[in-house]
């Protein structure tokens, strides 16, 4: 049993591997024959462009196939000295070959054309490199071999390069893209990086009724144009079709408008007309409209592409943007039942410490309930600092009246019960002026965490001052807080705005107070600056602009 499958599959293996692509070669041989130009040239010569997908998809084991098959068809396009067949045979088979090796194993090109680079890498390294190393080499066999007359050797290897690159544009691009991802799925092939899951290709705007209709007008277009006009003088029209349609639906609509345009334009006409195909060969001005045509489908056909990629680019950022927003209100709802939680206890734990301080308890005891309200109190203090942060993060600015006399009266209020408090004499007369138009919350943290660290790094000894200044100056509302406690070394200023920061262990907080300070002042377009001697005190300054009318400053420029 295991025998007989082993049998099948490698009677399977062979047939796609030499019969199959003999199969294609073939038929591609007989449609190219329809455009020939002259002896062993075509127009649009089919067998490379089949040549290109089945290597891309099967590897160069179909090499064998293209080559018997070039060789073996020789002789219908008129190919004199049967033993120099193998000689012809050659250099479409090199081109397969270096589009396979410069594209897929130098490059790692991924056949199915997934985002601009892709599509790039393969017009250059898959397609013109080899391109143009196969038709030199193929033409100039021609001319030694007396096949064709040495001055046709330069038109032939134009219009028959044009013509090959337009085949390979209008027939192996559609097949790459659109069928790549059904082949990864039905097993006929087995590509590295491509998702076999992956549904079809969707087009760009493709399900919309009022864009199925716009397609067909589009269609419509083209083919009274190609019935209508002279090629010759109105082909620059079929460019902006393309360009339209790369740009209104994106990549896969641009490659089938442009294989619909090079079908009608092209292929329909060579094999109509024995004119048209002649024309393509001696008159000059044909071949320049050949290459202008050419680079208008090669500029859409980018033009879709990076249209499609920033399309595609803008739905998974809008679905990160959503999930970002999911993630955020959970965030706030988190942070809003843990500060929640948290607070309860430990104003119970705090209103047990007042009563315990009534009952008779040794010094032992004493000590033991002090060290208890002091982590109470910084728990409690890093709870706020997290709130803060959450709500300047996600809360938009906001303009109100405050009077700044009464929200520092009110924050100092709230900071009566730090250690020495009564011991520290605080100026806030300088503030000027008293109402300002602002967002209120935010400037109520700036001071609390300013004025709370001014309390806190107080000297042990003497007598403790610290003021409060504000003041407008060229549409800046400045504030400043100066103090003569412990100050900051000169080798750490630079340091003290940076998360969970602390200048020694013995230093209070979280480290958390200055950083939310300045992530607040940026939030409204401010800067904060320090300056500090080491034992004689420190002065925080913190300038947010502002627009003023008089003596009132009426709204936050943000």
């Amino acid at each position: 049993m295991a025998k007989n499958y082993t049998i099948n599959k490698f009677l399977r293996t062979q047939i796609v591997a030499w019969v199959l692509p003999i199969v294609f070669f073939q038929i591609g041989t007989q449609l190219s024959f329809w455009s020939s130009l002259t002896t062993g040239s075509s127009l649009f010569y089919f067998p490379i462009s089949i040549g290109l997908i089945l290597i891309y998809w099967w590897g160069p084991r179909i090499l064998p196939a293209l080559f018997i098959n070039a060789a073996l068809s020789a002789g219908i396009w008129g190919l004199g000295n049967p033993y120099l067949y193998p000689l012809y045979a050659f250099p479409e088979t090199l081109f397969v070959f270096l589009s396979w090796l410069f594209f897929i194993k130098l490059a790692k090109g991924k056949c199915w054309l997934p985002n601009t680079r892709q599509l790039t890498y393969f017009l250059i390294t898959g397609i013109l490199i080899p391109l143009f190393i196969y038709k030199f080499l193929l033409e100039g066999i021609f001319v030694l071999a007396d096949q064709v007359p040495k001055e046709n050797f330069l038109p032939l290897f134009v219009t028959t390069s044009l013509g090959d690159f337009i085949s390979i544009f209008g027939f192996t691009i559609p097949i790459l893209y659109f069928i790549t991802h059904l082949a990864q799925r039905k097993g006929i092939v087995h590509l590295k990086g491509l998702d076999r899951k992956k549904g079809a290709i969707k087009f760009m705007y493709f399900s919309k009724l009022r864009n199925n209709i716009e397609l067909i007008i589009i269609a419509l277009i083209a083919f009274i144009l190609s019935y209508s006009l002279a090629f010759a003088d109105y082909w620059f029209l079929y460019g902006v079709l393309s360009l339209y349609s790369a740009i209104r639906f994106g990549f896969g609509i641009s490659i089938l408008v442009n294989s619909y345009i090079l079908l009608l334009t092209y292929l329909i006409p060579a094999v109509l007309s024995e004119q048209f195909t002649y024309d393509m060969i001696l008159v000059q001005e044909m071949t320049r409209i050949q290459m202008g045509t050419s680079l208008l489908y090669i500029f859409s056909l980018i033009t879709g592409r990076v249209i499609s990629d920033a399309v595609a680019y803008e739905k998974q950022i809008n679905k990160q943007n959503r999930a970002l927003e999911h993630v955020n209100k959970e965030l706030d709802r988190f942070v809003y039942s843990v500060s929640h939680d948290l607070s309860a206890p430990l104003k119970s734990i705090r209103g047990l410490v007042n009563i315990s301080r009534f009952e008779k308890m040794t010094d032992r005891m004493v000590e033991y309930i002090d060290h208890i309200e002091i982590s109470t109190d910084k728990l409690e203090s890093f709870i706020s600092e997290i709130l803060d942060f959450s709500r300047n993060d996600r809360k938009p600015i906001s303009n109100e009246i405050v009077d700044l006399q009464n929200l520092c009266s009110e924050i100092l209020n709230s900071l009566q019960y730090f250690e020495n408090f009564i011991k520290i004499k605080i100026d806030t007369s300088g503030i000027e002026p008293t109402l300002i138009y602002t967002d209120e919350m935010r400037i109520k943290v700036i001071m609390t965490n300013l004025i709370s660290n001014a309390i806190k790094y107080q000297k042990p000894d003497g007598e403790g001052t610290i003021q409060v200044r504000t003041k407008v100056l060229n549409n800046k509302l400045t504030l400043e807080v100066e103090d003569n406690g412990e100050g900051i070394p000169s080798d750490i200023q630079n340091q003290i705005f940076d998360m969970f920061y602390r200048g020694t262990q013995s230093s209070h907080g979280s480290g958390l107070g200055l950083y939310i300070t300045k992530e607040v002042i940026e939030k409204l377009n401010g800067i904060i600056k320090v300056k500090s001697v080491f034992g004689e005190g420190s002065t925080f300054i913190v300038k947010v602009p502002l627009q003023v009318i008089g003596n009132h400053i009426i709204e936050h420029n943000v």
